[in-house]
């Protein structure tokens, strides 16, 4: 009969609109379990960047200040070589003086003896004396200005050095930054070329990206 029919055609409507229900939804459900994967791959890349970020500025700062502590060690050595040298300079020039002294003082008394007789040998050897002592002292003070200056070179050389790692490290830093900014694009370019429908059907995914991109131009990974 029509009612019949009516009831039918109404019965198998409804069956189908639950079947056509329930297909959406195990779509929406299949959905949303690729996204939340996603989102858990986004953390876990964010991680494993944070985690490489983190190691390289650990690793530049710890070569950085090794090779600062080289620097200064040389430095030290280097002046304490220079300061031992001086010293040893400055106890050669002592004796000498000393000797030098002891020979005037000889000299003298042979003069005092003998000068009634030897007055012309004593004065050349006099001068003779003084002259070797005048080119010792001027000897001794060369070497010991040559130290000085050896000693000063030693320690603008290790400054030099010092400077040149400060450079290093801050240049790598600036790399580190370049390469985070890098990152940061290349992320930003890839929600760029998501199409827009996919960007609609996973925002969350596409915030944790954004995310990601403000942490890594912010330097929170350095």
């Amino acid at each position: 009969s029509i009612f019949a029919l009516g009831g039918a055609t109404v019965l198998g409507i409804k069956q189908e609109r639950e079947a056509a229900t329930a297909a959406a939804r195990q779509r929406a459900a299949a959905a949303e379990q690729r996204g939340e994967e996603r989102i858990r791959q986004a953390e876990g890349y964010e991680q494993s960047a944070l985690s490489r970020a983190r190691a390289a500025a650990k690793s530049a700062e710890e070569q950085g200040l090794w090779k600062v502590k080289e620097a200064d060690a040389r430095c030290t050595a280097f002046c304490q070589h220079h300061d031992q040298e001086v010293r040893d300079l400055q106890r050669r020039l002592a004796v000498q003086i000393w000797h030098c002294l002891e020979q005037a003082n000889a000299t003298r008394g042979v003069l005092l003896e003998s000068r009634s007789r030897a007055n012309d040998h004593l004065d050349l050897r006099l001068r003779d004396v003084r002259e070797e002592s005048v080119r010792q002292l001027t000897a001794a003070s060369e070497d010991l200005k040559a130290a000085r200056e050896q000693r000063d070179a030693a320690r603008e050389r290790a400054a030099a050095e010092r400077e040149q790692i400060l450079d290093y490290c801050e240049g790598s830093r600036r790399g580190q930054i370049m390469e985070t900014y890098a990152s940061a694009d290349g992320i930003h370019s890839f929600i760029e070329a998501m199409p827009s429908g996919e960007r609609m059907d996973r925002p969350n995914f596409v915030q944790a990206l954004e995310k990601l991109i403000e942490r890594l131009r912010g330097g929170d990974f350095l």
